[in-house]
């Protein structure tokens, strides 16, 4: 199905040119599955042959299964690393309306725990918006002092306001 690169293209020098022609759905593929993005995912398509161009002398372009699996890897890489760098980016607007939380991208082990999280969420959203933004910006990932210059208030008042976050929610599930 797949041929390896042939002699031609390593004398004309176009063996991403190649590849990219052979292989560029399997690429797409692999980042739409880890992103659920189309347009990322053909970003992370360019990303990866962009790379691949990098360390074209390196390639072993001898064995078909190791070049495939190597291709894959890289896009499999690269998706993973944007959705690393691009994990913080939060908007105000979305934290103060509560859609921050998604739910959506978890990963249950049944449907009762996506149940428990919904109600969670649903939790979070109810409270008001100088606990429920310190909290997801904490569930975003942030750390206290990058939420205290988010929000413009002290690292101490975000401390105070996450302490009473977590107890108006405990004091909500334990009725």
């Amino acid at each position: 199905m797949l041929a390896v690169v042939d002699k031609e293209a390593l004398e004309h020098n176009d063996i991403i040119a190649t590849l990219y022609l052979k292989y560029r759905k399997m690429v797409f593929k692999e980042a739409y599955h880890v992103l659920h993005d189309y347009q990322m995912a053909e970003d992370i398509t360019n990303d990866t042959f962009l790379y691949l161009h990098t360390i074209r002398k390196k390639l072993r372009l001898e064995n078909n299964k190791e070049l495939i699996k190597f291709i894959k890897i890289v896009a499999h890489n690269q998706a993973v690393d944007y959705c690393r760098k691009n994990s913080k980016i939060v908007s105000i607007e979305a934290i103060s309306d509560g859609t921050l939380i998604y739910i959506d991208n978890m990963d249950y082990q049944n449907e009762f725990e996506r149940i428990e999280c919904k109600d969670l969420i649903d939790k979070i959203k109810e409270l008001d918006a100088i606990y429920r933004e310190p909290l997801a910006l904490r569930i975003a990932g942030y750390k206290v002092k990058e939420i205290a210059i988010i929000l413009g208030i002290e690292e101490s008042t975000v401390k105070v306001r996450l302490y009473r976050a977590r107890n108006l929610l405990k004091s909500s599930i334990n009725g």
